[in-house]
């Protein structure tokens, strides 16, 4: 009796299409973005033979095979990565769709197979000076100090503006330095990013961010709310040559924080309205974040919160109206990296009580902040935390290394209980010292948020030693 065993189809599929290394990027810096992807597989010894990438206007052109910007038509090639757009010139808003067509050979007897890839997207961003009609904002305080431990309390800025029909789709474009968190109707903009925009040096280069916000506006009132922090805008090190020396000569001094944002709005009959920074927006120093400094940490004062200071019915006859200040000298440039997000959480081994303080062990040494939850205290008191990478002989922080830095966050209580991270510092730690504290905390009060590049992971490796 003869029996025959099924053969299972060949399966080989066209995986992580990008462009510029971004899946579906909402604000591309560039009019000739480069294309990639990959495959993946059942088979063995699979090698593309050709490709073809087609860039249209609509997804239904895309879908169809027309490409109506940019028909590569086949190319005799097994790349697959960094293929520079050679279409129609693309400007700035422009809004794309593509997809690659390929023929790839698979086993021994290199069999071909035709493929097609899901249909993607890509939306240019502002690529020249003139697309912006926004203004840098910003303004100085009696309280600011600018040199040495540079103390600056975040800026509070805001402005209600009317939409006049039914939206279809609205861009904001955004950039705070050193720092922003920017708001729609009291709900943060990709509140999984931090420490927004990316850094840079400011007399080169100063990064925007772009979102489609269009879910998170409606017709009639609107607010916009952004927080801004100096960061290293305020006070940048940059020598180098001479890491060990604090003073003038290794501080760069930019000022004091200052904001520009440009929200596009497109309706539904098709026309057009622009919500911008300028002098008509109101702002203040009163809120809860006091001051903000990579070196020194962040001071929170849960009493002089704002609630919802970023929504339209918000009283805000008492702020100042912000101030037309001078660009920073860097161009202004479309980011084109993804910003820091919180990639790991990370749970103490140890708490133990030295003295008057408590030494908190995260287990190991991490970049990020720590998220607290205090109980038992009384408004007005204050936590104090103090970061380092390792201990002394004695159990104390070890902190010959970190020079002049302070390297404390603050906590400043209102009410016997609440929960705070830093929204604009990280530190570099294992180790913390905690006081003021009126009762014994306990481990599960204490997570470590670790912070870095949302990058994929590529690979791993694993020892026994």
């Amino acid at each position: 009796m003869l029996s025959f065993q099924a053969q299972s189809s060949p399966k080989v599929e066209i995986v992580n299409p990008t462009v510029e290394r971004q899946v579906n990027p909402q604000g591309l810096g560039t009019s000739q973005p480069r294309f990639s992807w990959q495959y993946t597989s059942n088979e063995q010894q699979v090698v593309q033979q050709s490709y073809r990438i087609i860039v249209s206007s609509s997804q239904q052109n895309a879908q169809k095979g027309i490409g109506d910007l940019w028909d590569s038509k086949e190319v005799r090639s097994a790349n697959m990565l960094y293929i520079p757009y050679q279409g129609k010139a693309l400007e700035s808003r422009d809004k794309c769709y593509w997809r690659v067509i390929s023929t790839v050979a698979y086993g021994s007897k290199q069999k071909k197979l035709s493929l097609k890839s899901e249909v993607q997207s890509f939306c240019i961003s502002l690529l020249h000076s003139s697309d912006w009609q926004a203004k840098w904002i910003g303004g100085d305080f009696s309280d600011d100090v600018l040199e040495g431990h540079t103390r600056l309390a975040a800026r509070y800025m805001r402005k209600v503006f009317t939409l006049k029909d039914e939206i279809k789709e609205a861009k904001l474009y955004i950039s705070g330095v050193g720092q922003y968190s920017a708001y729609l109707n009291g709900v943060e903009l990709a509140p999984e990013e931090i420490f927004k925009p990316a850094l840079s040096d400011y007399r080169k280069r100063v990064y925007f961010n772009t979102y489609n916000v269009s879910d998170m506006l409606q017709k009639g009132n609107n607010a916009v709310g952004v927080i801004l922090e100096g960061g290293r805008f305020t006070a940048m090190r940059i020598d180098v040559k001479n890491p060990r020396r604090d003073g003038p000569n290794n501080v760069l001094h930019f000022g004091t924080p200052r904001m520009i944002m440009q929200l596009e709005i497109v309706y539904a009959d098709g026309s057009r309205e622009l919500v911008v920074s300028d002098e008509t927006w109101k702002m203040t120093n009163g809120g809860a974040i006091r001051t903000a400094n990579e070196f020194d940490g962040e001071t929170y004062n849960a009493t002089m919160e704002l609630p919802n200071w970023n929504t339209i019915n918000y009283d805000d006859k008492t702020w100042l109206s912000a101030k037309l200040v001078e660009a920073p000298k860097g161009v202004l440039t479309a980011q084109s990296n993804p910003n820091l997000k919180v990639q790991d959480i990370v749970k103490p081994i140890a708490l133990f009580k030295k003295g008057d303080v408590w030494i908190l062990d995260m287990g190991q040494n991490m970049v990020g902040c720590l998220d607290i939850h205090v109980h038992g205290q009384k408004t007005g008191d204050t936590i104090k935390l103090r970061f380092a990478e390792t201990l002394t002989k004695d159990s104390m922080l070890y902190t010959e290394n970190l020079r002049t830095a302070e390297v404390t966050d603050r906590y400043i209580m209102n009410g016997s209980s609440g929960q705070w991270h830093p929204m604009f510092v990280y530190h570099g730690f294992r180790f913390v010292e905690i006081s003021g504290l009126r009762s014994t905390p306990s481990l599960n009060d204490y997570v470590g948020l670790v912070c870095y590049d949302a990058m994929p992971t590529t690979g791993v490796f694993e020892s026994s030693d």
